[in-house]
């Protein structure tokens, strides 16, 4: 289907007018095998925070085949973004929109109407906090992943004491192999964690620092 040049026209000069710089917009913006009418583009990650697909009508048909195509376009980014339908309207802005609702089956759309979702500042710093909450989950989750394999090691190194002691099994360990396997485990935790403290030495992790230039 042709795209409606009008209505896009209308919608990215109402964008520009809730601060949406120019550089961010990418009409036609290619996804694998999919184009995506409008996509929003954070200049500092070169990734979208906001899709949009404009259609001539807004019949029921239309609107059902629009949903399909915003969630095979979220399917093909591997994002979780903000979506919309935009369709014409006589009275201005002249354009209308709502919003696709990937979780809610029954009711996979809403009216905008509240500013805050076109204002790109406040789109961007919520991508940006979503990131940031994506990262630490993450974090969390790779932290919870090492105390198991810390807690493993530490129940292989008991089994192997306690069975030496009772001669069960013959291991023997000179200061360097200590040395090494000290040092492996410190290595493996110290990137988990800012600060170690070993018998009253406190071992720190470097962290990186960038400034911004004035």
């Amino acid at each position: 289907m042709e795209l409606d040049k009008d209505t896009l026209k209308a919608l990215i000069k109402y964008l520009q007018s809730h601060n949406y710089p120019d550089s961010t917009f990418a009409i036609e913006y290619k996804t694998g095998k999919y184009q995506i009418d409008l996509a929003i583009i954070d200049s500092e990650t070169n990734l979208p925070v906001q899709i949009f697909e404009v259609k001539n009508n807004k019949d029921d048909k239309t609107r059902k085949f629009g949903r399909e195509q915003l969630k095979r376009y979220l399917d093909s980014l591997g994002m979780i973004i903000p979506a919309y339908l935009v369709f014409p309207k006589n009275a201005e802005p002249y354009f209308e929109i709502e919003r696709y609702l990937p979780e809610d089956i029954e009711k996979d759309y809403e009216l905008i109407g509240h500013e805050s979702f076109f204002n790109f500042n406040f789109q961007k710093q919520a991508r940006l906090s979503e990131k940031i909450e994506s990262i630490k989950g993450k974090k969390e989750t790779l932290q919870d992943s090492f105390k198991y394999v810390s807690w493993i090691m530490s129940l292989i190194l008991v089994l192997i004491i306690v069975l030496q002691k009772f001669k069960l099994i013959c291991v023997e360990f000179d200061t360097i192999d200590l040395l090494i396997i000290g040092s492996s485990i410190l290595l493996i935790i110290l990137p988990f964690t800012s600060s170690i403290n070993i018998l009253g030495v406190e071992i720190r992790r470097l962290e990186k620092t960038t400034k911004k230039e004035k």
